[in-house]
């Protein structure tokens, strides 16, 4: 993440790094990270794939502000996950609104 808001934070597992949330929101403004950024290619990918542990839920957002998906989850073990998505295409910023305490191992994005 290029950047972050509230609580969250990035920590080691040992083998690579970690997105922690921690209950988001921080004085009435949203948890987030930004990654800039992404290149979608030509709009073929339609689904997010994430690997976390805990209770909570990812929304999407590109640029900002067009939500594009969002992943609902409550795991006590690391867990693989996916959903779809809004397909989008080009260089984009994308923000990870972030609400739970939970860890985000990875995520990536396939068609």
């Amino acid at each position: 993440a290029c950047r972050m808001m509230g609580k969250c934070y990035i920590t080691h597992n040992g083998e690579r790094e970690v997105l922690i949330s921690t209950r988001g929101g921080h004085g009435g403004i949203a948890e987030w990270a930004e990654y800039k950024y992404l290149d979608f290619g030509s709009g073929e990918l339609d689904s997010f794939c994430a690997t976390v542990k805990g209770k909570g839920s990812i929304t999407l957002r590109v640029d900002g502000g067009e939500k594009i998906g969002s992943l609902c989850f409550d795991e006590s073990k690391e867990t693989a996950l996916s959903t779809g998505i809004k397909s989008i295409s080009g260089k984009r910023s994308l923000y990870l609104f972030l609400d739970g305490d939970f860890a985000l191992k990875d995520f990536f994005f396939k068609n």
